[in-house]
């Protein structure tokens, strides 16, 4: 997560949508950065409002835009399958190595394996009164665009490097249909905001 005081600008950090590479290209210019723990970094909307909203009210008596990428769900997650095919999640005991991304998928959907657990999107964008929290949320594909709009907010121009890239492993059999709609129906939040709010 990254806030600007005096831009009253905050940018979430969304897990697998480069807020990596946001922090180590746009972390200088913002007044204050949540690098880590990975629970600080990326923060979500309803804890922001509770805790971080009231605070920096206290700074400023102006609003602060709220920003953040979102992925297509099934890339999203698909992302995650090949980030924890890294070594250090098969010490940490989440690697998914051994998975198919079909076999990680239905592992997701049946909350069966810590390793396929990771979250989903339209939660952390929620606000407390279930509505969507963040004023302006960009998809993932979107990236120089958001990186654009937060350079022109700030009054830089800044580059944007890749940072944390997951290792390249190609899916060898796409999951099968009737998998994909289940994926579907169980996140069709996430791809009504994906498809109908983000821009």
């Amino acid at each position: 997560m990254l806030i600007s005081v005096d831009k009253r600008l905050v940018l979430f950090s969304m897990p697998k949508c480069g807020s990596s590479a946001f922090l180590a290209a746009l972390g200088p210019h913002f007044g204050a950065t949540f690098a880590g723990p990975a629970r600080m970094k990326h923060t979500p909307f309803h804890k922001y409002n509770k805790f971080l909203k009231p605070y920096l009210a206290t700074f400023t008596d102006q609003p602060f835009e709220t920003v953040c990428l979102f992925r297509q769900p099934l890339d999203w997650h698909q992302s995650w399958w090949r980030y924890r095919q890294r070594p250090r999640a098969l010490r940490k005991g989440t690697s998914t190595a051994s998975m198919t991304f079909a076999e990680f998928i239905e592992h997701n959907l049946a909350d069966s394996d810590r390793a396929a657990r990771v979250g989903n999107q339209s939660r952390f964008v929620t606000a407390p009164d279930g509505g969507i929290g963040m004023d302006r949320i960009f998809r993932y594909e979107n990236i120089g665009e958001c990186h654009a709009y937060i350079c022109e907010r700030l009054g830089v121009s800044v580059p944007l490097a890749q940072v944390n890239v997951s290792p390249v492993r190609a899916v060898a059999t796409p999951p099968p249909p009737e998998l994909i709609a289940r994926h579907r129906a169980v996140y069709e939040r996430d791809f009504e905001i994906y498809e109908n709010v983000a821009v």
